[in-house]
């Protein structure tokens, strides 16, 4: 017999899931849109803030709620350096197939799923010593801080005191630890957008979600709302100070977009829990939007990082045509010209709609594949 206290503690919390399908269903459709036009749905050239790149950061911060969720008793050290390994391999393939390249003497030795990778096991190291939430935001903000005072230390021998692809010394770093070749752009465009200091502000992301779990947690059905809205605004408040050591800018994670990704993601988490977990979890099938999201969210490993194995394997293998060859990609977005006036969100509109009925029919047979 299980009693209504371990029922209401093994809950699973459905607004994580939304949140984190709705981040991957909007990562799925803004990546597909095809280069030429649409700035607004590239990333920022350096700094600048877009809507995309709110999308990383804020599946980093999610996975620290995750982490507060799965270790709330205890941390589990095989699963933990099981995923790391298998993050790390894969993320090295991963490196491979999306550059399109079999030559592992010029892979990158980091990426997306390597700093997910090293990023985790620093937070669970960190968790093992305490697991409140206020010590995970002091963590958080002296992360912040620690990283904007190199930041700032560093730009003043930049021109204009600002860091720029050209001026970031502590790229020298990453090189000395990974080799020129094997970092982004094999060196040529002067930062690494996953290197060791990127890592290092990402933890905070990372941190600042696990308080954000943990008050869920700690505060259970009262007041977990309230709780997130503040912490949010708790970290929203650090930005205007952080801006004065850097702008805002993902290549180089700097602590104000550190701060503004990781409130934004909390916000939004703290809409869908009022709106969804403090309902009855039963009447989510009722909204099948609702259903769809979440079936993004629970596999969202498989499809964030699967969308960009299908990009590089759409824009790499080209079909014969009349006039020569052509990549896949640019073969269906010629066939949408002659039919719409925008092919190109077309074309970012079918492979979305490809995604959700994947997503949709493993969600179904509850099938998820997790690292």
């Amino acid at each position: 017999m299980v009693n209504n206290n371990t029922k209401k503690k093994n809950k699973r919390i459905l607004s994580v899931d939304i949140t984190r399908g709705l981040l991957v269903a909007s990562a799925v459709f803004l990546s597909n849109i095809p280069s030429g036009g649409y700035e607004w749905a590239r990333h920022a050239q350096w700094y600048g803030l877009t809507v995309i790149d709110l999308i990383f950061p804020g599946f980093l911060t999610l996975f620290g709620v995750g982490i507060a969720l799965a270790y709330r008793d205890r941390i589990k050290w095989k699963k933990v350096i099981r995923r790391t390994i298998i993050l790390i391999v894969i993320g090295l393939l991963y490196n491979g197939i999306v550059n399109w390249s079999l030559d592992v003497t010029t892979w990158r030795l980091t990426g997306v799923l390597q700093l997910y990778a090293v990023v985790g096991l620093v937070v669970v190291l960190l968790i093992w010593i305490n697991r409140s939430w206020l010590y995970a935001i002091v963590i958080s903000v002296t992360i912040l801080f620690t990283y904007a005072a190199l930041l700032y230390t560093t730009s003043s021998s930049c021109t204009g005191g600002l860091l720029t692809p050209d001026c970031f010394p502590l790229f020298k770093i990453d090189t000395l630890i990974f080799g020129e070749t094997h970092l982004y752009g094999q060196g040529d465009r002067g930062f690494d957008p996953e290197g060791i200091f990127t890592m290092l502000s990402a933890t905070a992301n990372v941190m600042f979600g696990f308080a954000a779990g943990r008050l869920i947690l700690d505060k259970r059905d009262k007041g977990v709302t309230k709780s997130l809205f503040f912490l949010a605004v708790g970290i929203s408040c650090l930005v205007p100070i952080l801006l004065y050591f850097a702008p805002i800018g993902k290549r180089i994670w700097t602590p104000s977009f550190a701060a503004t990704s990781a409130a934004f993601t909390i916000f939004l988490l703290a809409i869908f829990y009022a709106i969804i977990d403090r309902k009855a979890q039963q009447e989510l099938p009722k909204f099948p939007g609702l259903y769809v999201i979440e079936a993004f969210g629970k596999n969202s490993l498989l499809i964030y990082f699967g969308k960009d194995v299908v990009t590089s394997l759409s824009r790499n293998i080209m079909v014969p045509t009349e006039n020569g060859s052509i990549s896949i990609r640019n073969f269906i977005v010629q066939l949408f010209s002659e039919v719409v006036a925008y092919p190109k969100l077309l074309y970012a509109v079918f492979l979305l709609t490809c995604w959700t009925i994947i997503a949709y029919m493993l969600h179904r047979k509850k099938i998820y594949i997790k690292a």
